[in-house]
């Protein structure tokens, strides 16, 4: 994994970009609609007329299942996937408290800013400066908007010129470059491999935040260190009620939202908030850091401009494969009727006769005419994409873009099947997936990663699902299904070298 780097400045310069020990709390305030309850840890929140205000998120209760080898499983209370899918996903927002306990930070503030500075690491930085109270740091702003926003990657420098208070600093695809951040997503399984877009981490100072506005994603806020208010609606905001501060490069609503719901979150407390639900999170102190897990569904737009694309390429033979003309539609419309000499013709040569417009018509229907196998496989290919800009197709990092050879490959999947005790872990921001046989219309599964496919042979039941069903693949689990399928010892090689999947040994995992 990444080696992070430490930006450290002076005490009072930087308005605490250093990491502090956050005191653990044995009671959390819930404020709800204007109503403050007193929660106990692990207690239900629940309001005056009797409605629980709050979920129990389903990723809090991994259950452990043991393997034949003696492997372990770890997986999500059932039941309360269901709840939350039936009650809440998509819906309404909804408070998990304690949702992750016993999660602490992998990386402080400093190790945050440190990432802010790598060049491949998309990062920013957002000053609310009409919230600063100081008549000195006002003076700071000149003649900055209200909401100023700087884009990274930053220097150390950067740092040192920041107000006291009311900034904020957001660090993309936390999760593609610290293992432990990556792990965080295991909570999450109960959900599509294919929607996991990153996890967001940023750091803020007192009166910190991105202002109200709405995302098109669904998204978990956790609360890693510090506190943090949060406001939302439970009513959406489509992208043409978007009303938006003109001028800004922060996509801030100008007059707000119609507040539903005020809660106050603390460490291990989780968010969840819908797509188009406007919100607003304020840091309540300097410590804040929260971690934004945000799952992204296909735009509408860009998948019709991606699926045409494929078309083109895919479906049209070459450049002279054009719309043919109807010989008996020019003679009758544009050349015209009358005698042979033209005395009395009806030549209309500006008119577009229905015909024309059939013929085009039915030559983009014959280009559209997919068969929901092939249609199934394009769009596999395309929900597995990386779902952000990366210097590379593969979204790799820089210590394992480096192919492993085949004969180290081959050795560690030898190593496997001897019970050696080494498991194999999923690239971290890898995107796993896969169509089975019958949705494919293939022989067996079709494996995709990143936007690349691989097809399995007809004896590969439950090789799919074992290599996409968890980040890490446990080595007693691999050695039984390399017994059970002819080919996966060819497939573990190629993803080995490929950078896909890489070794760990089983105490490490």
């Amino acid at each position: 994994m990444r080696e992070m780097n430490l930006v450290c400045f002076a005490s009072g310069l930087t308005g605490g970009f250093r990491a502090r020990n956050v005191e653990k709390r044995c009671r959390r305030v819930c404020v709800v609609s204007s109503r403050v309850s007193e929660l106990e840890v692990g207690g239900s929140a629940v309001s005056e007329d009797g409605v629980e205000e709050r979920g129990v998120f389903p990723g809090q209760l991994l259950v452990e299942k043991e393997l034949g080898g003696g492997g372990v499983e770890r997986t999500y209370d059932i039941r309360l996937a269901k709840k939350f899918l039936e009650d809440y996903w998509q819906k309404r927002p909804v408070l998990f408290r304690n949702a992750l306990r016993f999660f602490s930070s992998p990386l402080s503030p400093d190790e945050l800013a440190g990432l802010a500075c790598e060049q491949d690491i998309d990062s920013r930085l957002i000053i609310h400066w009409e919230g600063l109270e100081s008549q000195h740091e006002r003076a700071k702003k000149g003649s900055h908007p209200s909401w100023e926003l700087r884009i990274g990657p930053f220097v150390e420098s950067d740092f040192q010129d920041l107000p006291d208070k009311c900034y904020t600093l957001l660090v993309q695809e936390v999760n593609g470059h610290i293992q432990e951040v990556s792990d965080l997503l295991d909570h999450f399984r109960f959900l599509p491999n294919w929607r996991l877009d990153d996890v967001m981490v940023s750091y803020a100072t007192e009166g910190g935040g991105v202002g109200p506005h709405v995302d098109s994603f669904d998204v978990f806020l956790l609360q890693a260190q510090g506190r943090r208010s949060w406001k939302t609606s439970y009513t959406p905001i489509i992208p043409e009620d978007e009303n938006l501060i003109s001028d800004c490069d922060v996509r801030v609503l100008k007059k707000g939202f119609s507040v539903s719901e005020e809660w106050i979150l603390e460490p291990g407390d989780m968010l969840y908030v819908p797509p188009r639900i406007p919100h607003w999170g304020v840091s309540l102190d300097d410590s804040c850091m929260t971690f934004s897990i945000g799952l992204r569904a296909p735009e509408k737009r860009e998948l019709v401009r991606s699926f045409t694309d494929y078309l083109v390429e895919n479906k049209i033979s070459s450049r002279t494969d054009f719309v043919r003309d109807n010989s008996d539609d020019l003679c009758e419309y544009t050349v015209g009727g009358g005698e042979e000499d033209g005395e009395g013709s009806t030549a209309d040569p500006g008119i577009l006769t229905r015909e024309a417009v059939r013929e085009a018509q039915r030559s983009i229907r014959e280009i559209l005419d997919l068969d929901d196998n092939e249609f199934a496989r394009w769009y596999a290919r395309y929900v597995t994409l990386p779902k952000r800009d990366r210097s590379d197709s593969l979204g790799l990092g820089d210590e394992l873009n480096t192919v492993v050879s085949k004969s180290e490959a081959t050795g560690i999947v030898a190593e496997i099947a001897s019970g050696a005790g080494v498991s194999l872990r999923h690239r971290e921001a890898a995107v796993f997936s896969y169509l089975s046989s019958e949705c494919a219309g293939t022989d067996g599964d079709v494996l995709y990663i990143n936007g690349e496919s691989f097809p399995l042979g007809p004896k590969s039941d439950g090789t799919a699902k074992l290599v996409c069903s968890r980040k890490v693949l446990q080595g007693a689990a691999l050695q039984q299904q390399l017994l059970a399928d002819p080919g996966f010892d060819k497939l573990l090689v190629q993803l080995i070298c490929m950078g896909l999947l890489y070794c760990v040994y089983d105490d490490d995992s």
